[in-house]
């Protein structure tokens, strides 16, 4: 099939307010994965991200400025174009005009802050993922392994991501997903700003995200190797629990009551049981402010299971 054709059919017979992932052929066992999306996804983002975001829609750079091939789904276009747009997003060079149709999520506050946007411009914006159809995301490291024969940069970039860091014990993974084209979100969502986080008492339950509040714009932030650093408590078993403070539980509280998060807190089997860990262990920090913090990663949160399940 045509790449033309492919377009028809996505513009007559699809749904415009979205574009599922519909793998083929040798790349069909992606669709297996469909399954375990996690519940809860976020996307940051500023004025400088390349895609744009709002209450209404999430668009790729190439949804954002209309560009061709916009409505076509990866898997009916050439294996080597998809396989360099992927490195290049990936990379987070998306921002030299090369084509861009994809849209991060789950991406760690520390992405934002490589940009220098003050806390007042940096969003997040959080989905619920089943209300929207299967193949609406898919994770990053599924397209790696699809693609990245077709690319030497995108096979290196993969490997780095199952790469232990010297010094800790986390990965350079982050638990990143993806979604194409254009995506409605119109009453799917809930966006909030850093600075209504602060408000709330994010600095409270964890005081590490102040030391970049003031990050220096430079070419090559250090955000993996911070991301890494911050999980640390989480995968050492060894490290002595502290009681959280009374400031940190009511911080806790005025962030998961607030109408800033607006999510279905059944899912977590309850206010209390979230509270109950909280008081048990200062490095839970909050179901919420974790998901904010830290990306989606099972063999972090395994430890903390029957809260996470959604």
């Amino acid at each position: 099939m045509s790449t033309l054709t492919a377009t028809f059919q996505n513009l007559s017979l699809g749904d415009p307010s979205f574009l599922t992932f519909n793998p083929i052929g040798e790349n069909v066992w992606i669709r297996a994965n469909f399954e375990h999306i996690p519940r809860y996804l976020i996307r940051i983002f500023t004025p400088q991200s390349a895609g744009s975001t709002d209450e209404f829609w999430a668009k790729s750079r190439d949804a954002r400025y209309g560009n061709e091939f916009t409505a076509v789904d990866i898997f009916m276009r050439d294996n080597d174009h998809v396989a360099n747009m992927l490195n290049t997003h990936l990379r987070w060079k998306g921002k030299n005009g090369k084509p861009d149709n994809l849209t991060s999520w789950t991406s760690s506050w520390l992405f934002a802050l490589q940009d220098a946007s003050s806390f007042d411009a940096i969003k997040c914006c959080i989905i619920d993922t089943t209300l929207f159809p299967k193949g609406c995301f898919v994770r990053d490291t599924d397209l790696i392994r699809a693609y990245e024969q077709s690319n030497s940069d995108l096979h290196s970039f993969g490997n780095l991501r199952s790469r232990r860091y010297k010094t800790y014990t986390g990965s350079f993974y982050f638990g990143e997903y993806l979604s194409q084209g254009a995506l409605k979100i119109r009453e799917k969502c809930k966006i909030v700003s850093a600075k209504d986080m602060i408000d709330r008492g994010l600095f409270i339950l964890q005081p590490l995200l102040q030391e970049f509040e003031n990050w220096e714009l430079m070419e090559r932030p250090p955000w993996a190797n911070e991301v890494i650093r911050l999980r640390e408590a989480f995968y050492n078993e060894e490290l002595e629990i502290e009681q959280a403070t009374d400031a940190q539980i009511q911080a806790s509280i005025d962030i998961a009551d607030s109408d800033l998060v607006g999510l279905d807190w059944t899912g977590f089997r309850g206010r209390i049981q979230i509270i109950q860990y909280i008081t048990q262990h200062i490095q839970f920090l909050g179901i919420f402010v974790r998901r904010l913090l830290w990306d989606y990663d099972n063999t972090v949160f395994s430890r903390y299971g029957s809260v996470m399940q959604p």
